[in-house]
């Protein structure tokens, strides 16, 4: 006979009563971890511990210490357990959780293939349950005027950092705008874009005629700054 599938068990929201237990202790050290709330998290304990974390906690100290990095696939705890005066522990369990956390996070509306641009319309902004691990999702703020796909991205896929970066804002050879500051007074020039560039990124420039060329900083479509900290250089 076919042995029976095992049933894949899933993280669930961590119920909250009057009796405190190991369990609700364990959540909210993890979600302080996290940045997030309890109601914004799901866990999954090892079968073996989950009567364990449902032990009331009572008036015993319990010491509960993360043992993993935040963006571990799996979050590991140590949890100590003392009696109230916290002179003699009780018992200590080391436990590997799996977790859930609710995130404002950006959708995909449409497939796209490396290079493509995706604009604000190309996404939408929802609430996503995601492990904890891997890249973090793109922000409304991050993803702010458009940007290119890094590597192809499917519909109905959460946008993470690494799979987008901003557009070439300048390109080789554009004359820019390139505003000078220096002790409070901006003075304009024009120069040619020695490489492309994009949002925040340091290019070369060069003034017209001139051998001179110096570094900016790219601030948009054909506009960079020259602050005080940088210097030009003489071919």
């Amino acid at each position: 006979a076919t042995p029976a599938r095992r049933e894949r068990r899933e993280p669930t929201a961590i119920e909250q009563s009057e009796r405190e237990t190991l369990r609700m202790r364990i959540a909210s050290t993890l979600a302080h971890r996290l940045g997030t709330g309890v109601a914004d998290m799901k866990l999954l304990f090892d079968e073996e511990d989950e009567s364990w974390v449902d032990t009331p906690i009572g008036r015993r100290t319990v010491i509960v210490q993360p043992t993993t990095h935040e963006r571990s696939k799996k979050l590991g705890v140590a949890v100590r357990v003392y009696d109230p005066t916290g002179s003699t522990m009780l018992d200590e369990r080391r436990l590997m959780i799996g977790a859930l956390v609710r995130t404002r996070a950006l959708v995909l509306n449409a497939s796209f293939r490396r290079g493509d641009p995706i604009g604000p319309g190309d996404v939408s902004a929802s609430d996503v349950w995601l492990e904890p691990s891997g890249a973090a999702p793109v922000t409304d703020a991050e993803f702010g005027r458009g940007a290119v796909a890094r590597t192809r991205v499917h519909a109905g896929q959460v946008l993470r950092e690494g799979e987008i970066e901003p557009p070439i804002a300048i390109k080789r050879g554009d004359l820019v705008t390139v505003r000078c500051v220096r002790g409070g007074i901006e003075v304009k020039v024009r120069a040619r874009a020695c490489e492309d560039g994009r949002r925040g990124d340091d290019i070369e420039l060069r003034v017209e005629n001139s051998r001179q060329s110096f570094v900016a900083r790219v601030q948009g479509p054909g506009l960079a700054v020259l602050g005080a900290g940088t210097t030009t250089d003489a071919d």
